[in-house]
Parts: C-alpha cells; structure tokens; sequence
C-alpha cells in the first residue's frame, strides 16, 4: 500500500473510532462538534480529544486531496476542505465566544461544502452520486432506528456528508493511484 493509501485510510478509520467511542459514552450528539463539550463535562476536561480528531483527520486528508488534483484547475479544493476542517477543529468552544463560533462553523460548513465539491472534481457524479445515497439512506435508517434523527439532524448530516467524503477518498486513491 502506498502513503497516500495508508493516509487516506487512516483517516476514515479515525473519523469512525472517534464517532463510535462517543456514541459508546455520551450517546447520539447533537453534533460532532458538541462532542468537545460532552467530552469536556462529563471527562474531566478532556475536550481537546475533539481538537486532535480534527486536526488528525484534516492532516491525514490533505496530502491525498492535494495528490489526486495535481494538474488540475481545482487542485486548490484539496487543500482548502481539510484546512478548513483544522480551523473547526481550532475553535472548538463555538457555544462560548461570537469569534470563535464564526471560525467554527465557517471552518464546518466549509469543509463539508468542499469536500463534496472535491469528491464530484475527483471522481465524478457516477461515483458520488452512489455513495451519498447509500450514506443518506444509512443515515435515516440508523436516526429513524435510534429515534434521533430530528432531534441530532447536525450529527446525521455531518456524518452523511464527511462519511460520503472520507469514502470517496479511498475509492479515489486506490483506484486513481
């Protein structure tokens, strides 16, 4: 396997560790980003695990977004998704400060937009197109059955939209590559 497989790997194996331990703890949060306050209050303080989640999954992302686009006009996406997803993961506390939930939810919302932009640049419709449905569909199984899918919808679409991103990363860089 090569680094770019290993990486791109990795950080799916991460991003679903980490929502499966605090789904384990804390159950369904209201969002991912909630999980540094849950992890703060109920774990001594720990809240800077969520920072780490981020800034390991972002980390780990962007040398094979930035690989995959090489030559291309839209090479830039690949950078600027898992950076955004660092800024999230840098302001953590957007319940508690006008700033920090600016940088926040523009780190969210950007990296979310972004990378779905970078999956359809990278590997086309054909193959996003099948893997967001099946994430969505997944996804309201899975609310439905824990009757938390109105309740916790920021979670359930965080995890449809970052869960499509980190798959279609791996298709794209064990096929591409």
């Amino acid at each position: 396997m090569e680094t770019l497989q290993i990486m791109a790997l990795t950080a799916l194996i991460v991003f679903i560790a980490y929502i499966t331990i605090a789904i384990k703890q804390f159950g369904i949060p209201e969002s991912i980003s909630n999980t540094f306050y849950l992890y703060n209050e109920k774990r001594n303080g720990l809240g800077y695990v969520f920072t780490l989640f981020m800034w390991t999954v972002g980390s780990l992302m962007i040398m094979p977004m930035i690989t995959l686009g090489d030559g291309h006009w839209w090479q830039f996406v690949g950078f600027l998704c898992p950076t955004a997803l660092c800024f999230c993961g840098a302001a953590p506390m957007f319940k508690d400060t006008k700033m920090e939930s600016s940088v926040h939810v523009i780190g969210a919302v950007s990296a979310a937009i972004l990378g779905l932009l970078w999956c359809f640049l990278a590997v086309g419709y054909h193959t996003i197109l099948p893997v967001l449905i099946t994430m969505v569909s997944l996804v309201i199984a899975m609310g439905k059955l824990t009757e938390t899918l109105m309740s916790c919808k920021t979670f359930w679409l965080e995890i449809a939209g970052f869960g499509t991103i980190g798959i279609v990363l791996n298709i794209a860089v064990f096929t591409m590559l």
